[in-house]
């Protein structure tokens, strides 16, 4: 009889805590920030996918707390982490508020759930081996992102940093999920230890994962998965239950809204991304019909974290819809050059795009243009 799929904590010598490299650093990220880099995966996908429009989703919804996938295990697999580590003379304070949180999400009945799906190429085995794998990536040249790291910032987001990974595509349907937490001893017989990182997985073979597939896969990937088929055919699923909305004032229509103005105007102008939020009840989607409504929310904002300011972006749209248009031939290509002089222009301004993803500018502080030749 084959073995339901469940979360699985893998053997491992490591001893770390529950401020896991790579997690930590994303505490106090700016939440669009973090809507970047799953629409940044989600235009990546759709390109390999040869779609000429970028779809993606971003919904919420309720799941009972037992419900949750292999989520026995996880509360099984906290508890001996906790002891380990008091054993260690821990937690630190910082690791206090992760514990805090893990607490207080597992002790409630039900969880928000975030639900963030597209129309991309989808996953299958290597894709999905390479998205878990930290720094391991799988995309192409041309892509503006890479698997592996990018991931990891979908970790904020959930109180129990854990979420799940589903695919379709070419009509199979695959699933996965990470938690991290920290090292832990499986009994008291086990010598080896095991690893803060789990995964959801059908079975394990060694480094060879055995993941779920349609068959067998928990009814929140399903139906989410189910969406997608019905509607593109083919495309990923990114669910995150303990939806912490961003420990943020901004709700996820704002959060959403600023990440999509901001850093892909271009691609929503040519009509290349469209994105719809439902969240409460209500829906809204932002397309090149919208967009210039949407930027307007963002014209007073002069900071930007990690991606262009409101302001800036605001005025390189009207750059975009009232400069004049160059095609240049660079290294492996061409570009658009798009140059607008207005009568009251001040600071000369440059700002690089690539798949209609803002990259960089002149600034200092976030790099500079590299040279055409």
């Amino acid at each position: 009889m084959r073995k339901a799929p469940d979360l699985m904590f893998l053997e491992s010598t490591d001893s770390v805590g529950f401020t896991a490299a790579g997690i930590s650093g994303f505490g106090n990220i700016n939440p669009s920030s973090i809507v970047r880099e799953l629409i940044q995966n989600s235009l990546d996908a759709a390109q390999d996918a040869q779609e000429p429009k970028t779809v993606v989703r971003f919904s919420t919804a309720m799941a009972r707390t037992r419900d949750i996938p292999g989520i026995e295990s996880y509360r099984s697999a906290f508890e001996k982490a906790m002891k380990r580590r008091k054993k260690e003379n821990g937690p630190s304070d910082q690791e206090k508020m992760i514990v805090a949180a893990i607490c207080h999400a597992l002790n409630r009945d039900e969880q928000d759930v975030l639900i963030v799906s597209d129309n991309g190429i989808g996953l299958d085995r290597t894709r999905m081996h390479a998205l878990l794998s930290d720094g391991v990536s799988s995309k192409g040249q041309h892509a503006a992102g890479a698997f592996g790291v990018g991931h990891m910032s979908v970790f904020p987001l959930s109180d129990l940093r854990y979420f799940l990974y589903g695919g379709v595509c070419d009509g199979r349907w695959i699933a996965s999920g990470h938690a991290v937490l920290a090292s832990h001893d499986a009994d008291r017989r086990d010598r080896i230890g095991r690893s803060a990182n789990g995964y959801y997985l059908a079975g394990s073979r060694g480094r060879n994962h055995i993941y779920p597939g349609k068959r067998n896969l928990p009814q929140l990937v399903r139906d989410a998965l189910s969406g997608i088929e019905r509607s593109h055919g083919h495309g990923t699923a990114v669910i995150v239950p303990a939806f912490n909305p961003f420990k943020d004032d901004a709700s996820l229509r704002d959060a959403v809204w600023e990440a999509v103005a901001c850093s892909f105007f271009p691609a929503v102008h040519e009509g290349s991304l469209e994105v719809a939020v439902e969240d409460g009840g209500e829906s809204w989607t932002l397309t090149s019909a919208n967009l210039t409504s949407a930027l307007g929310e963002q014209e007073k904002k002069k900071q930007g974290g990690g991606y262009l300011a409101g302001q800036k972006a605001f005025f390189s749209h009207a750059a975009l819809l009232q400069g004049d248009r160059h095609k240049i031939d660079v290294l492996d290509g061409s570009a658009d050059i798009v140059v607008r002089h207005p009568a009251d222009s001040g600071t000369t301004r440059v700002n690089l795009f690539r798949n209609g993803m803002w990259i960089t500018n002149s600034d200092q502080q976030t790099g500079s243009i590299p040279l055409l030749r």
